[in-house]
């Protein structure tokens, strides 16, 4: 299958007239492809016009049925190896519908491409890539059609999608591995529940909620039901969850491998000591959070050696110089790390930082403010 990234406003009903896949011969993988004949400047394969000129020239024989049998038998020999190679061409699809291009048409763009052949009918569609296309409505969603093989869907910024888009969308993609619909203030756990409820237990992979100022522990509570292998979930600025719905993550998404939780300053500092059900993380985000040593402390001493690259401690006030120690004794391959804006930790705890296997590692390291 063909992934083809939109980059302007073209109708593609046939991919050998737009030289779609004529385009793709020098990919390596693509022998059955690199068998067609070259288009002519008319644009039709040099075959079709050798059999054109050998039925003409079989017409004007004066041998009679001889040579007539002899171009038939020819062109039966051609045709196969043509047939199965245009037989390659009509299942080339487009996967990818990356819609930012369109800019306000995007709404449009999506709904025609769902309905061409190029895309099998949206059967072919693997993702949708909607991200801030303020276009995409409710009713964009209630005229797509079913998209069986739908694995991911990103309606990031889509401000005017709400529960009745989300019943709509839990109604035709029932196969989705990654959900992303950051900064939408409409939704809630109504309409988020119906898309999480329409998937395979097990299949849902990545998850962002990012912003989504409406959603609780009932959708958390949904989410570990229904997505038991989950790797990766961004809970960011949801502030209706509590730390019921915290614990609930850590004891139950033993598999996750990145959970951001940026700006979940309602959470007590008990939420974060269940953190240590979470070994495998390779990204923490407590931004702006109330962690405490103890919590963090115990987090790094369990977590598996080395998974954890990425870790934001920016503003969490109550941190001292012993989660600094405990990121230098327990961090061996972290790249990316801050403590940004914490006024307690002291010059001596960077310095045991800086002796610690996790120097060698570290690519960014955000020390601003601290006051000691």
């Amino acid at each position: 299958m063909l992934t083809l990234l939109l980059n302007e406003c073209c109708w593609f009903d046939n991919p050998v007239r737009y030289g779609l896949v004529l385009s793709t011969l020098a990919r390596p993988g693509w022998t059955q492809l690199a068998a067609l004949p070259q288009r002519t400047s008319r644009g039709a394969c040099s075959c079709e016009k050798k059999k054109k000129t050998d039925r003409e020239t079989a017409r004007a024989t004066s041998s009679g049925s001889h040579s007539l049998h002899e171009e038939r038998e020819e062109a039966s020999s051609v045709s196969p190896a043509l047939s199965a190679a245009c037989g390659g061409l009509c299942r080339v699809a487009l996967r990818t519908l990356r819609l930012q291009a369109f800019g306000a048409g995007a709404a449009e763009a999506l709904l025609r491409l769902v309905d061409l052949r190029i895309t099998d009918r949206g059967a072919s569609i693997h993702e949708i890539d909607a991200s801030f296309c303020r276009s995409i409505t409710n009713e964009t969603l209630k005229a797509l059609p079913v998209l069986p093989t739908l694995e991911s869907l990103n309606l990031d910024g889509c401000q005017d999608v709400d529960d009745e888009g989300l019943i709509a969308v839990s109604q035709r993609c029932r196969s989705l591995r990654r959900f992303s619909i950051y900064w939408n203030v409409k939704a809630t756990d109504q309409g988020i529940g119906k898309v999480l409820r329409a998937q395979p237990c097990g299949n849902l992979q990545e998850l962002c909620f990012s912003g989504c100022k409406l959603l609780t522990d009932a959708t958390v509570q949904r989410v570990v039901g229904r997505a038991p292998k989950l790797q990766r979930l961004d809970l960011t600025r949801c502030p209706l969850v509590t730390e019921m719905g915290i614990t609930l993550v850590c004891e139950t998404l033993p598999d996750l491998r990145v959970l951001r939780l940026y700006a979940m300053s309602q959470l007590s500092a008990e939420s974060f000591l269940s953190l240590q059900k979470l070994p495998l993380l390779e990204e923490l985000d407590l931004c702006g959070c109330r962690a405490e040593d103890a919590a963090v402390e115990a987090f790094l001493a369990a977590a598996e050696p080395g998974a954890l690259q990425i870790l934001n401690l920016t503003w969490c006030p109550a941190l001292t110089d012993v989660s600094m120690l405990a990121v230098a004794k327990h961090c061996t391959r972290l790249n990316w790390l801050s403590f940004f804006g914490n006024l307690n930790i002291t010059a001596a705890a960077v310095e045991a930082l800086a002796a610690a296997p996790c120097a060698a590692t570290l690519r960014a390291l955000d020390l601003r403010g601290l006051a000691q």
